[in-house]
């Protein structure tokens, strides 16, 4: 048995270095350095037009869950890690079930204490399980994925992010906006 460990979960290793183990929770501005964690609920849209075959597609629209940690280093530039369950999509007696794991560089422009604009890019370590009539089974592997956001600060330690993100799993493009609450440290 060959166990796969993704080389971006070594991320996990520098959080503590990064400032993202529970120091003592302090009012930050969004533009000193500071560590975050959050999460959120979606709507995501899923299409695939080479499912399972050339002369059928595979599209749904759903909610998904995320939730995430990362660390800004300074105030242009963060690191961050994530989980995201895609839940259930369905399309003609098929059933698709995905969720991953995200690693991801943020750069963030900010406009004031309060606001912000960013882009995010880093690689999505996903698993997949599919059933239907023709065809059954999982898959897994790990593709990249971007995003842009705004962070707007809701007082005190609290801010409220909105995002899109667009996943490709595989040949499979997902695309997610999202509402996600931050909490800084």
């Amino acid at each position: 048995m060959q166990i796969r460990i993704p080389g971006y979960l070594a991320l996990l290793a520098l959080a503590p270095a990064l400032g993202v183990s529970a120091p003592a929770v302090a009012q930050t501005s969004g533009l000193e350095p500071h560590g975050y964690l959050g999460g959120g609920i979606g709507y995501y849209r899923v299409e695939d037009e080479e499912f399972p075959d050339d002369d059928d597609d595979f599209k749904d629209e759903r909610e998904a869950y995320r939730g995430f940690i990362g660390a800004m280093l300074n105030r242009y530039v963060g690191l961050e890690i994530g989980y995201t369950d895609f839940a259930e999509a369905e399309d003609g007696g098929y059933e698709a079930d995905a969720d991953g794991f995200t690693a991801a560089v943020l750069a963030q422009v900010p406009v004031n204490e309060a606001f912000s604009v960013y882009g995010k890019g880093g690689m999505l370590a996903w698993d997949l399980d599919v059933s239907g009539p023709l065809v059954s089974g999982s898959d897994d592997g790990e593709d990249p994925f971007y995003g842009v956001g705004t962070r707007i600060g809701l007082g005190g330690a609290f801010g409220l992010r909105l995002e899109y993100e667009r996943f490709e799993l595989d040949d499979t493009d997902v695309d997610l906006a999202s509402a996600n609450l931050e909490f800084r440290f």
